[in-house]
């Protein structure tokens, strides 16, 4: 109230928030935000050659190769090939552990450096 008796609309009104008020607050505003997401979110099981290729950052043959090589498993749907993201995803996962490619025993090493530098 200002010295008129009247009050002051512009007077800042300050309130002092404990942080574990606020840490409560924001981990209940993530939850909320997950919770959202995850329904929004419908990810098919099942995905075609290019959305399996999509999602490993591959060509479809890389895919077919897997497929193949018994890697991956093969569904069908009429003549749609399909491939679970389940198994994709545990494949990728299992692949980030192994090396891309197996390495040479020292012996067969030896024999393909000097093949190469002859």
């Amino acid at each position: 109230m200002t010295a008129s008796g009247s009050y002051d609309s512009c007077a800042a009104l300050s309130i002092e928030v404990p942080a574990r008020v606020i840490e409560a607050v924001a981990q209940r505003a993530a939850e909320i935000v997950l919770d959202l997401l995850a329904r929004e979110q419908h990810f098919p099981m099942y995905l075609s050659v290019p959305e399996a290729a999509n999602l490993m950052r591959t060509k479809p043959q890389r895919v077919y190769d897997l497929l193949s090589s018994g890697r991956l498993t093969r569904f069908k749907d009429g003549r749609r090939v399909l491939v679970s993201r389940a198994e994709i995803e545990t494949y990728l996962a299992a692949g980030a552990l192994s090396p891309v490619a197996p390495t040479l025993p020292p012996a067969a090493r030896s024999a393909t450096d000097a093949r190469d530098s002859a």
